[in-house]
């Protein structure tokens, strides 16, 4: 049976996190290690933690220098053959997701991706990945990524990102090891967080584009001055429809196509 290491960093989000814990709790796959990272929460999220503690493993709560480094304290703290990583807010699909995908692992050196439904108030968008291996143009929803211990024991997230930290890390992993899609839906993603804010307002935004260029420079060896220009265009057309219409709006317009 696959050990699955559950990776939850948190910060004052004491209701998402409820959630998460219920989700991770109802699951039927028995091999379980819950690590809950939380950035020394005043809301009452410590307690919530304390209180669960028959279903989370490890946990922590001390201040980081951001969410790719709390994500790092997670996994190094992990032991399962996999690890995927899920926002305090973020559910898994049903309580069935990890038995039916311990079904379909075959090699534990592998990554293996399933589909994400990304929801916001009245707004779902399927998000399925497509079945070829996947590349910088086309990467799977960073939470339905389960990473192979042959990968996240050894490789940490960039801390040099702000926001692309998760793409750069799941780009190195495909570029190492073979990448299997399962065409299961995996988990149910609250769409908003740190990534919204980045685009909400002129100095997040400035970040968000200087963040996607980092990160397109890194990997990109051709067609650079039209990707960086698509980084542009695409920042500014977030941030009008955020102002326009707010998260909603802006959960339309940027959600990925079925």
């Amino acid at each position: 049976m696959i050990l699955f290491s559950i990776v939850t960093v948190v910060k004052n989000n004491i209701k998402g996190l409820e959630k998460t814990i219920l989700s991770v709790r109802n699951q039927t796959h028995l091999s379980i290690e819950f690590i809950v990272i939380d950035g020394l929460s005043n809301d009452g999220t410590i307690d919530l933690i304390k209180s669960n503690l028959d279903i989370i493993k490890i946990w922590r709560s001390e201040l980081d220098d951001g969410l790719y480094h709390a994500m790092n304290k997670g996994k190094n703290l992990a032991s399962g053959d996999f690890v995927i990583f899920i926002n305090s807010g973020d559910v898994f699909y049903d309580n069935n997701v990890l038995s039916k995908f311990n079904e379909h692992i075959v090699n534990k050196d592998q990554i293996y991706y399933g589909n994400t439904l990304i929801y916001f108030e009245d707004t779902e968008v399927e998000y399925m990945p497509k079945n070829e291996i996947p590349e910088i143009n086309y990467l799977p929803h960073h939470q339905a990524i389960f990473y192979p211990s042959i990968f996240y024991k050894h490789e940490d997230y960039d801390l040099n990102f702000k926001l692309c930290g998760d793409m750069d890390y799941t780009l190195r992993a495909i570029k190492k090891y073979q990448a299997k899609h399962i065409p299961l839906f995996t988990i149910r993603s609250e769409f908003g967080g740190f990534g919204t804010l980045l685009v909400s307002t002129i100095s997040g935004l400035k970040t968000h584009i200087r963040d996607h260029c980092d990160f397109v420079i890194k990997f990109h060896n051709q067609y650079l001055f039209i990707y960086i220009l698509l980084i542009y265009v695409k920042a500014i057309i977030k941030y009008i429809a955020f102002k326009i219409g707010g998260l909603s709006l802006l959960a339309k317009l940027t959600s990925p196509p079925k």
